[in-house]
């Protein structure tokens, strides 16, 4: 099978290998940037994600047997960054009352700085987090962000689908080995 429409033409499937059940960033209105795009497949064997693009695209896959937990639970932003633009909104707004003139401007302009500092700060501390499906191996993890208003249903259908592919294929694996 050809995996170009998910991004992937130098990736070929094992022989026999199917993709029983997919997942796209591109129908998940906001659920990633416009620059993110990705896709979670599960085959036969393993979970493929796929996400970036150009040469920025990176490809996990990590086999359904080895999966040992899967959770679901919000995903906090990480980083000082908002809080280093709130600093720096501070110190411009302090250079900025230094230098203008104006009576109104030396009041207003340092103030519309400083609001947009504050902005910053209390978007981080109220944000609610992104709701993420992980999938864990064992050195290996794969994060899904998904929109819980819509996507919440297709999400557990395919962590479910992961658990039955698992079940499957131990037991093939087990008829397998008592062959031999």
């Amino acid at each position: 099978m050809d995996l170009e429409e998910f991004g992937l033409g130098e990736l070929e499937l094992l022989d026999g290998e199917r993709i029983t059940a997919r997942m796209h960033a591109d129908r998940q209105g906001g659920r990633q940037s416009t620059r993110e795009s990705g896709s979670l497949l599960l085959t036969d064997n393993r979970i493929i994600h796929i996400s970036g693009e150009g040469n920025r695209r990176q490809t996990t896959m990590i086999s359904v047997q080895d999966i040992e937990s899967v959770s679901v639970r919000l995903i906090f932003s990480e980083g000082i960054g908002p809080y280093l633009w709130a600093a720096l909104s501070l110190a411009l707004g302090l250079i900025l009352y230094s230098y203008i003139e104006h009576a109104i401007g030396r009041i207003a302009i340092p103030l519309i700085v400083l609001a947009m500092g504050a902005y910053l700060i209390i978007d981080r501390v109220t944000e609610r987090g992104r709701p993420s499906a992980i999938f864990k191996a064992r050195e290996a993890e794969i994060q899904w962000p998904f929109d819980s208003k819509n996507e919440s249903q297709e999400v557990y259908d395919f962590i479910n689908s992961v658990y039955r592919t698992k079940r499957a294929s131990s037991y093939n694996l087990d008829e397998w080995l008592s062959l031999h």
